[in-house]
């Protein structure tokens, strides 16, 4: 049997009714807690798919240039890992694993982490439930579950058109344990790589 609940809410059995004799099954999104957003900011873009103007898809030099200050990047594998501020992360080619990366090489995947602390308009970013983005950005493509004492916890909501994944995958003392907080915003599109 599918579980799945609120955090902090008793769990919801996949065969419970929204009333009595109705036989619909629960709907997984309604079962994310309600989410009031952060402060308005500029520094999220969800629609190009940028932090503080370190965007998917640009060189690490037009990002660099975007951010204000040169990138600190380090090798992993055949991509180089480069970080901008505190929280940004940036994935691009690195053939020769020498940790520059390669002529032309776009940013394929950017992330922004704790302790980054930027929003976009709407008032999303980090810290936040997964149930803002959604209310925010519509139904996700996918919306991924963790099992928490036996019941099934959203963790990760995907939107493919905006290249786009949240995550609420570890609590605030790094434990991989969804805690109503997405720790974790992702544009990545390999088109890039």
């Amino acid at each position: 049997m599918l579980r799945w609940r609120r955090h902090g809410a008793p769990p919801i059995d996949a065969d419970d009714t929204a009333a009595a004799g109705d036989t619909a099954p629960v709907d997984p999104l309604d079962a994310l807690p309600a989410c009031t957003p952060g402060s308005p900011g500029d520094r999220l873009d969800t629609g190009t798919g940028c932090f503080d103007g370190v965007c998917l898809g640009q060189t690490p030099a037009a990002a660099d240039e975007a951010f204000g200050s040169a990138s600190k990047c380090v090798s992993f594998g055949t991509a180089a890992l480069c970080f901008w501020g505190d929280g940004i992360l940036g994935s691009v080619a690195d053939a020769d694993a020498d940790g520059v990366p390669d002529d032309g090489a776009r940013l394929y995947s950017v992330q922004a982490l704790d302790p980054w602390d930027g929003t976009d308009p709407g008032g999303l970013g980090l810290g936040l439930g997964l149930g803002c983005f959604v209310d925010a950005l519509g139904v996700p493509d996918s919306l991924t579950f963790t099992a928490v004492d036996d019941v099934l916890v959203a963790s990760a909501a995907t939107w493919t058109s905006l290249d786009l994944t949240v995550t609420d995958q570890q609590d605030v003392d790094y434990a991989f344990e969804p805690d109503g907080r997405v720790e974790s915003i992702v544009f990545q599109n390999l088109i890039y790589q």
